[in-house]
C-alpha cells in the first residue's frame, strides 16, 4: 500500500536524482535563502513565526536571511539541489524521501508545538471521535464514517493505512463503513465537530492548535488510538554548505529558547520557538514506520 501512494517520492526522484553533490568543496553564500513548506491549515500563522526565525538566523550569522517561496515540496527540494535554498523547514515525510534518493539536505533540529501533551517535538497519527458521540472504542467504530486526509498526509492517511489495518486485521474501507478524504486537517476536524462523520485520523501535535483557532475545545475529543511517535518536521540545511556556517546556522536555532526577544515574539505569536537538536539518526523510527528505507 504505501509503495503505491507514496507518490511524491517519484516527484523527488525526477528532480534530485541527477544532482550530486561535490565533497571536495563547500559553500559560503553572502545571502541564506531560507525556504518553508508551509502547512495548508495554518499557512498565516506558520508565516510569522517562520519570520522569526529567519530574522534569528541573519543575526546570528551575520548574514541576510531571505525568504524563498516554497510552491510545494517537490520545488522546494528541487531549489535545495540546484543550491537555490540553503535552509529551511520541511515535512518528515518530504524530508525522508528526499534524503533517500539523494542527501541534497541533512536534518539538525526539530521546533517544538504545542501538543496534546504540552509541547512535543515528536508527533502521532491519532484516531478521535466526539465525547458525546457514544463512540469511545475502537470496536464501536466498526461500520461508521470516517475521514482522512489525503495520499500525501503522513498522520491522516498514510500511517492509519498501514498500521492501524495492523490492529483491527483489516483494511480501512472495510472496516469503516464510509471513507472521505477532505483533504485538510482542519476541514477533517470541522466535519467531526459538525458530525459529518464518525470519526477521524489527524495529527497530535496539531490538533491542539487547529481546535482553537476554530473555537473548538480541545477536552470535545476521545483519543481512542496512537501510532507510534514520528519527529516533527526537520530544520535542515544545504549538505554544500561549509561546516563553520552549518554550525552557525544550528547555533542560532537552538539559541532561539534564550534570547528574550525571540522568546517573547514567540510567546506572542503561540508559544512555539524552542527547537531541539536533531540528526538523520533520530528519522530511523519514521522510515520504519512509513516504510522508507
Amino acid at each position: 500500500m504505501l509503495k503505491k501512494i507514496f507518490f511524491i517520492a517519484l516527484s523527488i526522484a525526477l528532480y534530485v536524482a541527477p544532482t550530486l553533490a561535490d565533497p571536495a568543496s563547500c559553500k559560503n553564500p553572502d545571502q541564506l535563502r531560507f525556504a518553508v513548506i508551509e502547512s495548508p491549515d495554518d499557512k498565516r500563522g506558520q508565516s510569522r513565526h517562520v519570520n522569526v526565525i529567519a530574522n534569528q538566523i541573519e543575526r546570528v550569522t551575520g548574514k541576510e536571511t531571505i525568504r524563498v517561496k516554497a510552491d510545494s515540496p517537490e520545488i522546494t527540494i528541487k531549489k535545495f539541489a540546484k543550491e537555490q535554498v540553503d535552509v529551511g523547514i520541511v515535512q518528515t515525510l518530504v524530508y525522508l524521501h528526499a534524503h533517500k534518493m539523494n542527501p541534497v539536505i541533512e536534518a539538525f533540529a526539530i521546533l517544538k508545538l504545542p501538543g496534546d501533551r504540552e509541547k512535543v517535538s515528536q508527533y502521532e497519527s491519532i484516531l478521535i471521535t466526539l465525547k458525546d458521540s457514544q463512540l469511545d472504542t475502537i470496536d464501536s467504530l466498526q461500520g461508521k464514517t470516517l475521514a482522512l486526509v489525503g495520499a500525501s498526509s503522513a498522520t491522516g492517511y498514510l500511517i492509519p493505512h498501514a498500521i492501524f489495518t495492523e490492529e483491527v486485521g483489516m483494511p480501512l474501507p472495510e472496516y469503516f463503513g464510509f471513507i472521505m478524504n477532505s483533504g485538510r486537517h482542519s476541514t477533517s476536524i470541522r466535519a467531526l465537530y459538525e458530525g459529518k462523520v464518525d470519526a477521524i485520523f489527524t495529527a497530535s501535535a496539531g490538533l491542539k492548535i487547529i481546535s482553537q483557532k476554530m473555537d473548538i475545545a480541545y477536552s470535545d475529543f476521545n483519543i481512542l488510538w496512537r501510532s507510534p511517535s514520528l519527529p516533527l518536521s526537520p530544520f535542515v540545511y544545504n549538505t554544500n554548505l561549509c561546516p563553520e556556517l552549518k554550525a552557525t546556522i544550528r547555533r542560532a536555532v537552538l539559541s532561539m529558547k534564550d534570547d528574550p526577544e525571540v522568546k517573547a515574539e514567540f510567546n506572542r505569536l503561540g508559544g512555539v520557538g524552542e527547537a531541539i537538536s536533531a540528526t538523520d539518526q533520530d528519522f530511523d523510527v519514521a522510515r520504519r514506520v512509513l516504510g522508507i528505507q
